[in-house]
C-alpha cells in the first residue's frame, strides 16, 4: 500500500515507506537515472538496498534509507545532525537527511581520496543512487587468497579518512565489501564524525578494533596479525620526528592522533568543508541558532 488508511486520531490518510519509495523513484525516473527497479539485495539496520537498472544500461543500487526501524529507535540521540531539529520530527523527514548526509559524504571521498566507494549516481529524498557492487560484504566470506593485503587495505581505509579529518563510526566487515579480485570497497556513511567530535578517538578505534577482531577471529586465527604499522604513514599529517616516537605496536594505543590533521586549516581536511559532526569552528564564526520553545 501506498497510503495508509488511519482512524486513530483523525480519519484520514498518511503516507507509507512504499509510497515515499515512489515518489523517490518517480523524481529518479523523471530525471533519466533510473529505468527500472528489481529486487531486494541488502538490509540494514536503518537501510534497504535494491538493484536497479539505469537508462544507459549501467548496474545500480539504490539504498532507501528507514530510519526508525525497531532496532534503530534512539536515532536523533545518536546523530549530531538531527539534534535540536524540529523539522525533524518524523522517521520520513529524518530518513531523507540521512540520505542527503549519505549522498554528500560519498562524492566528497570518491573525489579526494584514494577509498574505493560506490559511486554515487543521483539522491533524492530518502533514496541514493549509486552504482552496483560486485561481490559480497566481508563477513559473508570464509577467507582470502591475499589476507594480508585485504587487511591492510582495510586499516589504511580508516587512516585515511581520519587523515582527512573523518571518522566512519561503523567500519567493520558488514560495511566492507569485497569484490571477485579481492578489492576493498567501503560502503555505509551517514554516521561518519569529525576527528575533532569530542567521541572521535573512541569511533575511531572502535573501527580499528573490528577490523583487528574480524581478521584475528576468523581469518589468521593463532597466527600473528601481520604488521600494519608502517605500509601508510605517508598519510599521517605529522612530521616523522613525531610518528617515531609512538608505540606502533600496541593495538590499544591512540591511533587517532597520529593520523588527524593536527590544524583547522590544513587543506586536505574535509570535516570542515562537510560540516561533519563536531567538526571545528572558527572563532569567530556565528554560533549555532538553539530552537526555542515555548
Amino acid at each position: 500500500k501506498l497510503v495508509y488508511h488511519d482512524r486513530s486520531r483523525y480519519d484520514g490518510y498518511r503516507l507509507t515507506w512504499s509510497g515515499y519509495d515512489v515518489l523517490a523513484l518517480r523524481a529518479l525516473c523523471q530525471r533519466g537515472k533510473v529505468e527500472s527497479l528489481g529486487s531486494k539485495i541488502g538490509e540494514g539496520k536503518e537501510s534497504d538496498v535494491y538493484e536497479a537498472m539505469g537508462n544507459d544500461g549501467i548496474p545500480l543500487a539504490i539504498k532507501f534509507h528507514r530510519l526508525g526501524k525497531t532496532s534503530f529507535k534512539a536515532v536523533k540521540q545518536k546523530r549530531d545532525y538531527l539534534q535540536g531539529r524540529t523539522s525533524a520530527g518524523n522517521w520520513f523527514n529524518m530518513s531523507r537527511l540521512a540520505a542527503q548526509r549519505e549522498w554528500t559524504f560519498l562524492n566528497a571521498i570518491a573525489q579526494n581520496t584514494d577509498i574505493r566507494v560506490p559511486m554515487p549516481i543521483d539522491q533524492n529524498r530518502h533514496a541514493v543512487v549509486m552504482t552496483r557492487l560486485e561481490g559480497m560484504t566481508m563477513y559473508q566470506l570464509a577467507g582470502f587468497s591475499q589476507p594480508e593485503r585485504v587487511y591492510t587495505e582495510c586499516i589504511h581505509a580508516a587512516r585515511t579518512l581520519a587523515s582527512r579529518g573523518l571518522v566512519h563510526c561503523d567500519l567493520n566487515e558488514f560495511n566492507i565489501f569485497i569484490d571477485p579480485d579481492e578489492v576493498v570497497t567501503i560502503i555505509d556513511f551517514p554516521q561518519m564524525v569529525s576527528t575533532s567530535h569530542e567521541n572521535a578517538t573512541y569511533y575511531f578505534q572502535r573501527d580499528i578494533k573490528s577490523i583487528r577482531k574480524f581478521f584475528r577471529t576468523k581469518i589468521f586465527k593463532n597466527v600473528p596479525l601481520p604488521d600494519d604499522t608502517e605500509f601508510d604513514l605517508q598519510e599521517s599529517t605529522h612530521n616523522d620526528d613525531d610518528a617515531s616516537s609512538n608505540n606502533y605496536n600496541d593495538p590499544e594505543e591512540d591511533e587517532l592522533a597520529r593520523y588527524a590533521p593536527s590544524s583547522p586549516q590544513d587543506p586536505k581536511r574535509l570535516d570542515i568543508v562537510l560540516q561533519a559532526s563536531g567538526y571545528p569552528r572558527a572563532k569567530n564564526a556565528p554560533p549555532k541558532k538553539k530552537n526555542c520553545t515555548r
